[in-house]
């Protein structure tokens, strides 16, 4: 009995010792992360994912190698090496897609649009062909080659308008197809 109450007051401060440091770690990570994970909800408000792709692929990796260092207790000052890369390429990123939101806005809206009627699965062809024109749009702005950027962005636009007329059609006549052959079942002539 008496060794049960001595490992007993061993282990309950040992077990509180361990929560309070695995709390304390994850307070530690939650400030040293804070810029970095500010800037990348920044970067993803301006959907920097799609319209800054390069940078904004930079800024996570960065940031995942950050995690990694920091969960295998490296340096500090390694992990905030990447830190501060992840948060200067996701502001990057930010910023990028803000100009595109701008000087894309027509090929942006005409990809919203087609989405809208699911232009992806009705006319699938199209959609792949507007998409990797968007891509290129999105990458050349990327690089700073706004000429170049609109071109391509007129393209894809006309794609993206394709396509979603396509899928229009294709839902309409589906629709009207079920129409006619819900009618013929009921003895419609």
């Amino acid at each position: 009995m008496k060794v049960l109450k001595l490992t007993l007051l061993v282990a309950i401060p040992a077990i509180l010792l361990f929560i309070n440091g695995a709390a304390l770690a994850a307070d530690v990570k939650e400030r040293l992360f804070a810029d970095a994970t500010a800037a990348r909800q920044a970067a993803n408000e301006h959907d920097g994912v799609h319209l800054a792709p390069d940078t904004y692929a930079r800024a996570a990796r960065a940031y995942r190698g950050a995690e990694k260092k920091f969960s295998e207790a490296r340096s500090l000052d390694r992990v905030q090496r990447d830190l501060d890369k992840a948060e200067k390429e996701f502001r990057k990123a930010e910023y990028t897609a803000e100009l595109a939101q701008q000087n894309l806005a027509t090929v942006i809206k005409a990809r919203a649009d087609a989405e809208t009627v699911q232009a992806s699965q009705y006319s699938a062809r199209e959609w792949a062909k507007a998409e990797s024109g968007f891509r290129t749009a999105v990458s050349t702005h990327e690089d700073g080659r706004l000429k170049s950027a609109k071109r391509y962005a007129e393209t894809a636009t006309k794609n993206f308008r394709a396509a979603e007329l396509t899928s229009i059609k294709a839902m309409y006549l589906t629709e009207t197809g079920m129409m006619i052959e819900k009618a013929k079942k009921a003895g419609a002539t």
